[in-house]
């Protein structure tokens, strides 16, 4: 077992244990972004391969999402095993900053939420095995600090972007190599280089954060890949740190 395998598995069992003394705490998942909760959430901890997502009050962020049909949510982000010891979170422009950060995850989602928005959680049905949580977190690291692609992200207001009803079929592919990624094009790629996806069926500069909560998408060439998440990722669950609420 290598230095890293051990970290990693030191830290997922850690990251196991104790859900309710760190605050965090899942509603019944749904297909839904309804704000208001129903039923009593139950404690969970947070582990590597959880997609999350976010929306906050940031304007152009939620006018940007509007124009390009893209909606809501407006942030998606993926959960990691940091050699720590403790699960991290990889985003593209967390909090509307123009850069790719890792974070301490439950410090970064508590953010979210103290901003006044909303947090939801698609929680891994089966666990990574350790080869991928370990391929995963080497592809966050190595993320950290580039450029939020501000100039990319704004074509997808434009015919040049890679989302259509045709060219999708050839563009918008994995890119483990890319100089930077927006949101969800970066959680697809996470999930690439883990080898949890299979690279041929997703378009990551394609797809939306509201394809990946969905798991359904208007344009087919995103949608045969986003449907799939069904299997290997529970519906969203919204987050809440009951210490906030309490």
């Amino acid at each position: 077992m290598s230095g890293l395998h051990l970290v990693l598995w030191v830290g997922i069992g850690f990251a196991t244990q104790t859900p309710g003394e760190r605050g965090s705490y899942l509603y019944e998942p749904a297909y839904s972004l309804n704000w208001q909760d129903s039923g009593k959430p139950t404690p969970y901890c947070l582990q590597p391969g959880d997609i999350c997502f976010a929306v906050n009050n940031h304007v152009m962020s939620r006018i940007g999402h509007r124009l390009s049909g893209a909606g809501l949510p407006n942030h998606s982000m993926i959960a990691f095993a940091h050699p720590d010891g403790r699960v991290w979170i990889l985003e593209a422009g967390p909090h509307s900053q123009l850069s790719l950060q890792v974070n301490e995850a439950y410090t970064h989602l508590r953010k979210y939420v103290a901003e006044g928005g909303r947090v939801w959680i698609r929680r891994r049905r089966i666990p990574l095995s350790l080869e991928q949580s370990e391929a995963l977190t080497q592809f966050c690291l190595g993320q950290d600090d580039k450029i939020f692609p501000v100039v990319r992200l704004v074509a997808q207001l434009t015919p040049f972007r890679s989302r259509g009803p045709f060219r999708t079929a050839w563009l918008g592919k994995p890119d483990l190599d890319q100089r930077t990624y927006f949101c969800s094009e970066l959680v697809l790629n996470a999930l690439v280089a883990a080898g949890v996806l299979d690279a041929d069926l997703f378009r990551p500069s394609a797809t939306y954060p509201s394809d990946l909560f969905f798991s359904r998408s208007r344009n087919p060439h995103v949608d045969r890949g986003v449907i799939l998440l069904h299997c290997e990722w529970e519906p969203p669950a919204r987050w809440v740190d009951r210490a906030c609420d309490e």
